[in-house]
């Protein structure tokens, strides 16, 4: 306990010690007790919130639905990354025969009911999977910009239909360049390629074997 020692004064080899002195050791230990135990609680508590922060972290990190689509990530990316063309045309607005800013009621009437409805990851707002590969994806009945029209298309395979500019999934890279050659390609890495025209429109492309897709979303 610091410099604490208690001396047997019966023993001639150690005199007993002056009564100050004594006390001054003992004041000494007493002050020093609570800054040795004040250190190890703050180290502690530091430790603690350490431990909460890492606990919350992996929490944040696992919750949601497990099934984050492809899909999804490359229309996220697409948004972040793509650079608009300067002076280019605009993009078309469809995959296949359903439009971007269509309402859910019109793509019902073109498409019928979808083989799944569910919601988009992050956002929970409607998002419905047809059995031939699209993917629609739709505002809010209640947002305040475009309630319940279509802001995002998706496609992989078997979709067959096309772009706006003819692309269709198993064309090949060099043919994307060729129908786009009047946008900036982007190009984050070697499979995905990316357009942007400058007016909202995105389109995205993932070369990927039987696992490319395209996605055309609006901006808003």
């Amino acid at each position: 306990m610091g410099n604490l020692r208690f001396v047997q004064t019966t023993d001639p080899g150690h005199p007993e010690l002056p009564k100050h002195v004594l006390r001054g050791r003992l004041l000494i230990a007493v002050m020093r007790l609570p800054t040795w135990r004040g250190r190890r609680a703050a180290r502690a508590v530091v430790a603690l919130a350490i431990l909460i922060l890492i606990l919350i972290l992996i929490l944040i990190s696992g919750c949601g639905p497990s099934t984050v689509t492809p899909l999804a990530s490359a229309a996220a990316t697409a948004s972040a990354t793509s650079r608009a063309t300067p002076n280019a045309p605009s993009l078309g607005q469809n995959l296949g025969t359903v439009r971007l800013g269509m309402t859910g009621q019109e793509v019902l009437a073109d498409r019928g009911e979808p083989q799944q409805r569910t919601v988009t990851h992050g956002l929970g707002s409607p998002q419905w999977e047809y059995a031939d590969g699209l993917v629609v994806y739709l505002r809010f009945p209640t947002s305040a910009q475009d309630p319940d029209r279509v802001w995002r298309l998706a496609a992989r395979a078997p979709f067959s239909g096309s772009t706006g500019e003819g692309f269709r999934l198993g064309d090949s890279s060099a043919i994307f360049r060729t129908q786009y050659a009047a946008f900036t390609i982007g190009a984050p890495d070697q499979t995905q390629f990316q357009v942007n025209d400058g007016r909202g429109t995105i389109l995205s492309v993932i070369f990927d074997g039987d696992r490319s897709s395209v996605i055309l979303l609006q901006k808003g």
